[in-house]
């Protein structure tokens, strides 16, 4: 399946998404056929996946053209900062921004001890990223799938159905650092509510959070998509139909109602009426 039916999939499955799917690539070579980000993003790639969103133009960026460290060591564009490095950043963020951590060593403990455990750095270099809609971009690492919970748990739920594995989903600080890095390095889909600079740069509505997804990972479970959209719609309808209409009519018999043959009701569980 490939990346323009994937992304139809989603959209028609989700009509709540009201995003485009965004994807991005790491490039071990500078393209010569794909304008370049001109100047300098602030902060850096949550910026400009906020502006490929308006624009619809496919783009790229290299390492120096971001104020940002985060999402360029997600993807490679550098190597993780060494002892020191980190050092010099906890001090900067702490002597004119203290909302991050506590002190020094909170900060180090975040940094160099949770994040890099649930997070691993990329052990290989890139030259640039590009970022563009799924859509225009065939092949890519990384899938953002901007939606709401509902539209969220749908998503989940899918790609659970037949993998039997679980999406494990992150807060707290960097946006770039859970939903970029995470799917790029480790091969693995999650979810995050973003931090404020991620929520702000891409401009993320207060019901929204971000899916992201490798590539390749799609192709276990998104031809699951639509059927699990179409059972969990009228799932949602048949228990607000039994919780607020009818609490004493067996629970066999709501769900055959709304979800007609998607409801298995001869080998439904003996649950409570």
């Amino acid at each position: 399946m490939n990346h323009k039916e994937i992304d139809a999939i989603v959209r028609d499955s989700l009509p709540g998404i009201k995003k485009d799917l965004i994807a991005l690539k790491a490039l071990k070579e500078i393209p010569t056929d794909i304008p370049k980000f001109e100047g300098r993003a602030f902060p850096g790639i949550c910026s400009n996946i906020g502006e490929v969103l308006i624009s619809k133009e496919t783009r790229y960026l290299t390492e120096e053209q971001c104020y940002c460290a985060g999402g360029v060591m997600s993807f490679g564009l550098r190597k993780e900062r060494n002892k020191e490095e980190w050092g010099e950043v906890h001090k900067s963020h702490l002597s004119g921004d203290p909302r991050g951590h506590k002190d020094a060593e909170t900060a180090a403990k975040y940094y160099e001890g949770e994040e890099k455990r649930l997070a691993p750095f990329s052990q290989e270099l890139y030259k640039a990223v590009l970022i563009g809609l799924l859509k225009d971009i065939p092949d890519p690492d990384v899938v953002l799938i901007f939606c709401n919970p509902q539209d969220g748990d749908v998503i989940q739920r899918a790609f659970t159905w037949p993998t039997g594995e679980m999406m494990f989903g992150y807060g707290s600080h960097g946006g770039c650092t859970f939903t970029l890095r995470i799917p790029f390095v480790k091969g693995e889909p999650t979810f995050s509510i973003g931090d404020t600079e991620w929520r702000h740069y891409i401009g993320l509505e207060d019901e929204e959070l971000t899916i992201s997804v490798p590539f390749k990972d799609f192709s276990r479970w998104i031809d699951n998509l639509p059927l699990r959209s179409e059972y969990y719609t009228k799932y949602r309808q048949a228990i607000n139909y039994r919780k607020h209409m009818t609490p004493v009519e067996p629970h066999r018999e709501v769900m055959k109602k709304f979800l007609g043959d998607l409801w298995q009701g001869g080998k439904a569980p003996d649950v409570a009426k």
